[in-house]
């Protein structure tokens, strides 16, 4: 099923495969058990969206976190509001994580070692 709350969409036991969406918001869309499967989810807004037993394109993984999602891509990763390349995360410092988002250092100290195997491990 998908449900939109942003824009109160419902689509009972929607088909979701193949489906492009770049650029959509789908903040708090409840996406478990969806068949994602070649979606573009590029640039998508998944904040706060169930993904719970969805079905995902092979090149993309999802993490819930206090700052939205998480969204690894084999190049790039997205974590709330911050995209940048899997490097570039790589390689922040302690005091430009905490730059970005107080309490920020704190989820990234306990997660990036997840967030980097997952990111190193893509498959395109």
């Amino acid at each position: 099923m998908y449900k939109c709350q942003s824009c109160d969409g419902i689509v009972s036991e929607a088909k979701l495969w193949r489906t492009d969406f770049r650029k959509a918001d789908l903040r708090r869309a409840d996406l478990s058990e969806a068949n994602l499967s070649g979606a573009n989810l590029q640039g998508a807004n998944l904040w706060n969206a169930d993904l719970r037993n969805a079905t995902l394109p092979n090149t993309d993984r999802f993490l819930n976190n206090p700052y939205g999602v998480c969204h690894i891509r084999e190049n790039s990763i997205r974590i709330g509001c911050e995209y940048h390349s899997v490097e570039a995360w790589k390689g922040f410092t302690d005091e430009e994580i905490n730059k970005m988002d107080p309490g920020a250092l704190e989820w990234w100290k306990g997660n990036k070692e997840i967030v980097m195997f997952i990111a190193e491990n893509l498959k395109v």
